[in-house]
């Protein structure tokens, strides 16, 4: 994968390869659903760096991606391959 694809995926490695090595229910998650996880994981990011948890940078960088998954949109939908018993992309 390209530098640039990398960049622009909302996910990890390690979410990459349970993508490619764990296939389970055959089920996309939801659009609805992935959109509220990404509000969590957003909220949950910026209040681990408020309390000093998880450093700044980082968890805007995470907060960044999950609201982006939150807001929607085509390519978030696109890039939404992953089953319900995956687990949300980190």
């Amino acid at each position: 994968m390209s530098k640039a694809a990398e960049r622009s995926q909302l996910w990890g490695g390690e979410t990459e390869k349970a993508v490619a090595n764990f296939p389970v229910s055959g089920e996309p998650i939801p659009v609805p659903v992935a959109r509220w996880l990404g509000r969590i994981k957003a909220a949950a990011a910026r209040v681990n760096a408020e309390l000093e948890l998880l450093d700044p940078e980082v968890a805007e960088r995470i907060a960044g991606a999950a609201d982006r998954i939150a807001a929607g949109g085509a390519t978030i939908r696109r890039q939404l391959t992953h089953h319900l018993t995956r687990g949300f992309p980190s």
